[in-house]
């Protein structure tokens, strides 16, 4: 349900990096805007109210004849520390002494929303940031008990990034270690939930969407995903081969073989787990029908097979006698076959997520070529990642060259996928306009019809 076009919207914090955006979207939809300030806004437009956000005239002054307040009020270093639970009770007292119902408020994504990822659990249980998210559930305690038409707006991590105009908002929102929001989409989410009745009562999480329109941001977000997920894959690793021969040395017998082989093979789940849950939430971001829990599995069991298949040789000869001296295989013989099999693994991969992206993105049949060219590119820096470290060298050393050719090997696969899921989030909207366009010998709106 929207109220009037123009309304007057009262801002505390308008004068912060969310603040000032916010102030900005809401001049050019036309709104009348007044902002509480410390000092003068240099900003044309709007009605200032100096004073103090701990002041109970100066609010009282600000929200008088509102038809909505938005608070997006956050503390510094010289605040006290309970600023936003004490400032956001003396708003709603404010605000029933003026007669105004309408309140939206910015908190986070770690003080009340329930499907906080694992990062996001452990940061909200660090000491450092025990008063500050103390005093936003006090905060959201306040609102929530108001009686007021209140609506609890929780971001993840905020950036500085231009908004792509594609925000994803809902009370059940996954929040990860890589969601986030862009300030400017944020600030169109809070004049939306202002300037309506919608989410009313509600806390609602705030996500970051990706469209064609802005094919930078789609291809960044993809690579940092997919390079942080191999770079953390093949890290994890190496830790964990490079311990169990570090301790117990090359397996010399069946039973070491096959020991050392299901310690592979579980390393392998968890780099198979980080390759369908970091890039999967980009996918979600894009096409947010897509099975997250079915594209992690899928890639999960079959980079676990991929180790399998790749180690199930040496672990059936262990212990068996060798023949005598063989001739090392030259380097472009090494390159060769590692593209080789990364193209037939690649392709495998690109199958199983295609199981779970078929349904949501047009085109993902394309999705198994790209798999298999980035993979047929990445596989021989992951064969170089295992056969570069020397058994002599620190630990601490493996691990940083295995992450490193594990970042750039992320990379040059996000590379050709990237580019195709730009082009599917183009043919999505291409063909969500066409079904959005009337026919060329419609009617116009209003005309007669015999």
């Amino acid at each position: 349900m929207q109220f009037d076009p123009q309304m007057r919207i009262a801002i505390v914090g308008g004068t912060g990096r969310t603040g000032r955006r916010l102030v900005d979207a809401a001049l050019n939809a036309g709104h009348t805007v007044r902002v509480l300030c410390r000092q003068a806004f240099d900003k044309e437009g709007i009605e200032e109210v100096r004073g103090d956000a701990l002041d109970p005239a100066r609010l009282r002054t600000l929200v008088h004849r509102a038809d909505a307040v938005v608070c997006v009020l956050g503390p510094t270093r010289s605040s006290p520390p309970d600023l936003c639970s004490r400032s956001t009770a003396l708003l709603v007292e404010a605000m029933k002494a003026e007669g105004v119902k309408r309140l939206v408020v910015q908190t986070g994504a770690m003080i009340g929303h329930p499907c906080l990822g694992p990062f996001y659990r452990w940061m909200a249980r660090r000491r450092s940031k025990a008063a500050q998210l103390e005093d936003r559930r006090a905060q959201e305690r306040v609102v929530q008990s108001s009686g007021l038409d209140w609506t609890l707006v929780r971001p993840p991590r905020l950036t500085q990034r231009k908004g792509t105009g594609a925000a994803r908002v809902g009370t059940e929102l996954p929040i990860r270690m890589l969601s986030s929001v862009a300030r400017v989409d944020l600030a169109q989410v809070l004049l939306r939930a202002a300037t309506t009745s919608q989410w009313t009562g509600e806390g609602v999480a705030v996500l970051q969407g990706l469209t064609a329109s802005h094919p930078g941001s789609v291809l960044r977000r993809w690579t940092w995903a997919m390079g942080l997920a191999e770079l953390l894959g093949l890290a994890f690793v190496a830790a964990v081969a490079t311990g169990f021969l570090r301790t117990w040395g090359e397996p010399q017998s069946q039973v070491a073989a096959l020991a050392f082989l299901a310690c592979m093979l579980g390393a392998g789940a968890v780099e198979g787990a980080l390759l369908g849950q970091l890039p999967g939430g980009v996918l979600a971001t894009s096409f947010p029908r897509l099975s997250r829990r079915a594209f992690r599995r899928n890639t999960m069991l079959v980079v676990v097979g991929a180790w399998l298949v790749g180690m199930l040789p040496s672990t059936l000869i262990a212990g068996a006698p060798t023949p005598g001296s063989l001739a090392e295989p030259r380097g472009w013989m090494i390159a060769l076959v590692s593209a080789l099999a990364g193209a037939l693994a690649g392709a495998v991969i690109g199958t199983a997520q295609w199981l779970a992206l078929r349904k949501v993105a047009p085109g993902a049949g394309r999705w198994i070529g790209a798999s298999a060219l980035g993979w047929a590119l990445a596989l021989p820096l992951n064969v170089l990642a295992g056969t570069l470290p020397q058994p002599s060298d620190p630990w601490l050393k493996t691990l940083l060259v295995s992450a490193g050719l594990g970042l750039a090997a992320g990379v040059v696969v996000a590379i050709p996928t990237g580019l195709l899921l730009v082009r599917m989030l183009k043919e999505r909207s291409s063909t969500r306009a066409v079904a959005r366009a009337p026919p060329r010998d419609a009617p116009a709106s209003g005309a007669l019809t015999h």
